[in-house]
């Protein structure tokens, strides 16, 4: 009994919203006087340059009906049209300097919402306008620039070089040219410094043979300029000079070719130094000398050869130097007068510490122009090494007849290689004669 009594009484409730509602929408919709509109405040939205606004105003929640200041209104009392003068979004965009080679803008008003450009002082404008032209004189991007002058190159006075147009200008701001920049080569060495076996710019040192100077400058550097890499073994297809006939047929008189004997890793770097790293212990490359007179010639005669050797970790040497030898890499009755390789096949075991440049130093005589190719040796394990600073000097008083020669003068650390006489520690002497100094010490 009770249940029942209580839906009837949710029923009377629900009737009871219902005739409320109606009630409600029957004053909205002026079938009785006795019902009034509920009536909701609207802001007002300005008018932009784009979009129409709208004056305040209410409206009724229920009917949409709408009133301003108390007399009914419809939207089309209310709306504001587009102000085309009112640009609420704007962005402000800073100068840009116009430069030698790029034009700039003025400093500028830009509306986001119809696009419209206007100078810094609200003035319209268009895009094209606001733009500053190229400024011949508007040198941005300087820097200072100086090559000091040494013996053999000449060098340049410190000025100042645009990067952008690479306009040049003394240190006092005057525009100027490379050519009135230039300095001369100063046409000598000049070992006026604290050791007068080195020449104070840097750029040459003396060495000694048999007591006499012989300056080492890039006047006398050869450059490396190719190199080859494996493939090339004592035989293929059954030819047993294979060796030999790719040698003569790779060299010309101006270009040092390096090899590789299997394929590694090997090249010329920026510095003009060959690189090579090696998996089976060993290396050579060979290669002829043009002649002093004529470069289509194979030069034939005495001559100081001096190169520079860099691990690039500690090694234990087994050979290493360079020799005389014919095509197909064989000394034959020449190994008697040439100095032994270094390392423990040859001469006695040396440890060489990574990244040090060592210094060769040789005194050399090529007797023919065929068949005769100075081969550099370097059994140093599985390394990486760089031979580098090469430089051939010639020199008077060789044979052109007989055994060819090879002798070692000097060797060690390439900063050790300049010194004078009286400093010599004859460490290279052979049977009581220094090649260096060419002193006789078994007097």
């Amino acid at each position: 009994m009770q249940k029942i009594k209580r839906k009837l009484l949710s029923i009377a409730a629900s009737v009871a919203a219902l005739v409320l509602c109606l009630c409600l929408f029957a004053s909205c919709s002026g079938a009785t006087s006795t019902h009034q509109h509920v009536f909701a405040p609207v802001e007002g939205l300005e008018a932009t340059c784009t979009t129409a606004g709208h004056r305040s105003y209410e409206k009724c929640i229920y009917c949409g009906a709408m009133r301003a200041n108390g007399v009914e209104v419809t939207e089309e009392d209310v709306v504001i049209p587009i102000d085309e003068n009112n640009h609420v979004h704007v962005e402000n965009v800073d100068e840009v300097v116009a430069t030698c080679i790029g034009t700039g803008m003025q400093a500028y008003r830009h509306c986001t919402d119809c696009d419209t450009y206007f100078t810094w002082d609200y003035d319209e404008t268009t895009q094209e306008a606001l733009v500053i032209p190229i400024d011949p004189d508007g040198h941005m991007n300087m820097v200072s620039v100086a090559a000091q002058g040494n013996c053999y190159d000449g060098g340049v006075m410190a000025h100042r070089k645009c990067n952008d147009c690479g306009t040049l200008f003394t240190m006092d701001g005057e525009e100027t040219t490379l050519a009135e920049l230039a300095i001369a080569p100063g046409g000598e060495h000049d070992w006026s410094g604290d050791d007068p076996s080195v020449c104070v710019n840097g750029d040459a040192w003396k060495i000694l043979l048999e007591g006499q100077e012989e300056i080492v400058d890039f006047g006398n550097q050869i450059a490396i300029k190719q190199h080859s890499l494996g493939g090339v073994s004592s035989s293929a297809s059954g030819d047993s000079n294979y060796k030999q006939y790719f040698f003569n047929t790779m060299f010309t008189t101006d270009i040092m070719t390096f090899h590789t004997q299997d394929a590694d890793e090997a090249g010329v770097d920026e510095n003009g130094g060959w690189t090579y790293q090696r998996s089976t212990g060993s290396t050579f490359t060979r290669f002829t000398i043009a002649d002093e007179t004529d470069p289509a010639k194979t030069y034939v005669g005495r001559f100081m050869l001096v190169f520079d050797f860099t691990p690039a970790s500690n090694i234990d040497v087994t050979r290493l130097g360079a020799k005389i030898v014919d095509g197909a890499g064989n000394l034959g009755d020449w190994g008697s007068t040439q100095s032994p390789l270094l390392g423990t096949t040859e001469s006695t075991a040396l440890s060489l510490s990574r990244n040090q440049t060592y210094r060769f130093v040789y005194d050399m005589n090529l007797t023919s122009d065929s068949n005769q190719f100075i081969q550099f040796w370097s059994q140093i394990g599985s390394a990486t090494a760089t031979i580098s600073n090469v430089h051939v000097i010639y020199l008077d008083g060789g044979a052109t007849s007989g055994n060819p020669s090879s002798q070692l003068v000097w060797f060690g650390a390439a900063e050790d290689s300049a010194f004078t006489a009286d400093r010599c520690t004859h460490e290279w002497a052979v049977d009581g004669h220094c090649p260096s100094c060419g002193r006789d010490l078994s007097a």
